[in-house]
């Protein structure tokens, strides 16, 4: 798959650290959500459907639940060359086991509304925590292009392609990147745009009044 023991080990790191952010994003949204639900459930112009969806118990976690959230996001993802998952508090299992919480999963179901978007292949991650916190874990193909990175500023690529050689530049898309296109456009014999299609009910970060999807086309 052209992917070296050394690529695999740096995609396994930072899918871990994706997995422990993915969980820390929702138990603090479940925080959010129900302190917001807490103020607008009872308001008696809200229709039964809008109340029936922000119920307060709707995104509890229980106090099981509220333990192990809170163990988690003390949980460090950052620890240089460790495995942020394990540990004596097995960070990994009490992931595994929020994520079966009811409460977690109504939160994720109002992922759309977050304040910090969740990226869409968090689900993808969740479901199979256990074998990825596992100390002898090896990304599939499938997982490393599933682990998506933020590209900033620009990543070069040389390549071959039937007897040329060729560089290819991945720039980031972000509108404070966008202004570091213009060099690279001005000497580029083709561009290939990829919009990320699966954002079509998505804000942007940095205007959340904005689609993402129609701000990318």
């Amino acid at each position: 798959a052209g992917f070296s023991e050394g690529d695999y080990a740096s995609f396994g790191r930072i899918i871990r650290t994706r997995v422990l952010e993915y969980m820390q994003t929702l138990i603090e949204e479940s925080k959010t959500l129900h302190e917001r639900a807490k103020k607008s459930g009872g308001g008696s112009a809200a229709s039964a459907e809008e109340k029936s969806m922000m119920s307060e118990a709707k995104f509890e976690l229980g106090e099981k639940g509220a333990e192990m959230a809170e163990t988690v996001l003390k949980a460090d993802a950052y620890v240089e060359n460790a495995n942020p998952l394990s540990g004596i508090n097995s960070v990994g299992e009490l992931i595994a086991e929020l994520w079966k919480n009811t409460g977690i999963q109504a939160v994720y179901s109002q992922r759309k509304h977050f304040k910090k978007r969740l990226n869409e292949n968090a689900k993808f991650f969740l479901d199979k925590v256990k074998d990825i916190a596992h100390q002898d874990y090896r990304p599939t193909v499938e997982d490393i292009l599933r682990c998506r990175q933020r590209t900033v500023g620009h990543i070069e690529c040389a390549i071959e392609y039937q007897g040329m050689d060729c560089s290819v530049y991945d720039l980031g898309g972000q509108w404070d990147e966008r202004r570091s296109w213009i060099p690279f456009i001005n000497r580029c014999s083709s561009i290939l745009f990829v919009v990320d299609t699966s954002s079509y009910d998505e804000s942007l970060q940095e205007d959340r009044k904005k689609n993402k999807m129609s701000d990318a086309l």
